[in-house]
C-alpha cells in the first residue's frame, strides 16, 4: 500500500494535482515577494473540479516547458517530498494546491465513512441533471456573459502554486497570468498585518460546528468554500455561517477541473451551487469562488469573472486533509507560526481534527503579533 501510495502521489504531483507548477517563478528557501508582487492585490492562478457522481477525473500530464530547465528538478523533488510526507507522517512540507481529499484518502486506505459504512463521495450531487447542460435557472447570468468571446481565450490548464519561505515573508507566486485582470487573488496587502482565514468544505467530518464556536468566541470572520452537495446536506451549518457573519463561498457543483469545461458549463456550475445556497438561506451567495484542485486557465478565470465572481487562491496551505493521518494539534500550530505573513490568505481543510484543535491558539498567536483577521470582502 505504501509503495502504491507513493507512486500515485508522485504521479499526481507531476500532473499538477499536487500543486506543482508548470513554469515556476524564482524558487528557493528564502524566496520573498518582490515590490511589484507585494503591491499586487490579485496575483495568482485559478482552479480544478469534480464529477456530479462518481470518481473525480484524472488529469492528463502537462507537457514540460523546454525553456525552464529547473522545472523537472523542482517537480521531481516535490513529488518525492509529497509522497514521503504522506507515507511517513512528516507534515513539514506544504501542499501548494487544494488536493482531491477523498481520492487521496481512498488511496491511503483512509476514506472517511458514511453511517452505512460506504466511502464518502465528497462531490456527490443528488441533482441528476448533467453539468454538461446549462442550468435552467442561470438565464440572467448567461444573458450577461459573452460566451463567444470567452471561447476564443487560451484554455491551457495550469495548477496554482506559491513559493514558500522560512522568513515569514509574503510568498511570491505564478507570474504567467496577471490575476488583477480577472478579479483573482492569493494575497491581501503585503504591507499590512492582515490575514484572511478560509476553509474548504467538500464534506462534513464533524468539526465545522467547533470551528464556528471558536470563530464566534474570538470574533474572527472566515470564509467557507462549499460544494452544492455540502450545502444540501448541511443546511443548518450554512445558515449558521451566514448568520454569524462568515462568507460561504462557491466551490462548484461537481468539483471538475474548470479549465476542462466550456464557459457555459462553468457558469452552470457556479449558478447551480448559488441556487442551492439561496434555497438554503433565502439570500444570494457571496460572489467568491475557489477553483477545485487549484486548476485554472485564462478562459476559466475570465468566465468566472464574467459570472460576477472573484477567484480566491491562497498563500498558505499544508497537508491537513488526510483524516486518518493527522499531524496533530502541536504540529498544525507550529506550521501556522512558521508561515504566518502579511496579507496571508490561509487555506485550511475543515475535515482536519488537528486544525479544529489548534484553531483557537492559531488565532491567539496571530493576535499577539498584531495581526487582524479580515473578511474576503476587504480584498481590493
Amino acid at each position: 500500500m505504501k509503495t502504491t501510495l507513493c507512486f500515485v502521489l508522485a504521479a499526481l504531483c507531476l500532473t499538477g494535482r499536487s500543486g506543482v507548477f508548470e513554469k515556476p517563478a524564482p524558487y528557493g528557501e528564502n524566496a520573498r515577494a518582490s515590490e511589484s508582487d507585494a503591491s499586487l492585490r490579485k496575483p495568482g492562478g485559478p482552479a480544478k473540479g469534480f464529477e456530479d457522481e462518481g470518481e473525480p477525473p484524472v488529469s492528463e500530464p502537462t507537457p514540460g516547458h523546454q525553456d525552464a530547465p529547473t522545472d523537472f528538478d523542482i517537480k521531481a523533488s516535490r513529488s518525492k517530498e509529497t509522497a514521503e510526507a504522506v507515507e511517513t507522517g512528516n507534515f513539514d512540507e506544504f501542499s501548494n494546491v487544494e488536493f482531491d481529499i477523498v481520492k487521496a484518502a481512498e488511496e491511503a486506505g483512509n476514506a472517511p465513512l458514511k453511517k452505512d459504512g460506504e466511502p464518502v463521495n465528497e462531490f456527490e450531487d443528488n441533482d441528476k441533471s448533467s453539468s454538461s447542460e446549462p442550468a435552467p435557472n442561470n438565464k440572467d447570468i448567461s444573458a450577461a456573459v459573452d460566451f463567444k468571446e470567452l471561447d476564443g481565450l487560451p484554455s491551457t490548464k495550469k495548477g496554482w502554486y506559491f513559493n514558500r519561505n522560512k522568513t515569514n515573508d509574503p510568498p511570491s507566486a505564478q507570474t504567467e497570468i496577471d490575476l488583477r485582470e480577472y478579479d483573482a487573488y492569493y494575497l491581501g496587502d503585503a504591507n499590512k498585518k492582515e490575514v484572511y482565514l478560509t476553509f474548504d468544505e467538500g464534506y462534513e467530518n464533524g468539526y465545522t460546528s467547533a470551528i464556528l464556536d471558536v470563530l464566534k468566541e474570538k470574533k474572527v470572520p472566515a470564509a467557507f468554500f462549499v460544494t452544492k452537495s455540502y450545502i444540501k446536506e448541511n443546511v443548518e451549518l450554512i445558515k449558521r455561517m451566514k448568520n454569524e457573519g462568515h462568507i460561504a463561498g462557491n466551490h462548484s457543483v461537481s468539483h471538475k477541473s474548470f479549465p476542462t469545461l466550456s464557459p457555459e458549463n462553468i457558469v452552470s456550475e457556479l449558478e447551480r451551487t448559488a441556487k442551492a445556497y439561496k434555497e438554503a438561506t433565502g439570500e444570494d451567495m457571496p460572489p467568491f469562488f475557489r477553483p477545485p484542485m487549484g486548476e485554472y486557465s485564462v478562459k476559466s478565470l475570465a468566465a468566472t469573472k464574467a459570472a460576477g465572481y472573484k477567484t480566491i487562491f491562497w498563500s498558505y496551505a499544508y497537508q491537513d486533509w488526510l483524516v486518518n493521518q493527522q499531524p496533530g494539534k502541536e504540529k498544525a500550530l507550529k506550521v501556522f507560526k512558521d508561515n504566518l505573513h502579511n496579507g496571508g490568505v490561509i487555506l485550511l481543510h475543515a475535515v482536519s481534527k488537528s486544525n479544529a484543535e489548534a484553531l483557537s491558539e492559531m488565532i491567539d498567536y496571530a493576535h499577539e503579533l498584531g495581526y487582524k483577521f479580515k473578511g474576503l470582502d476587504a480584498l481590493d
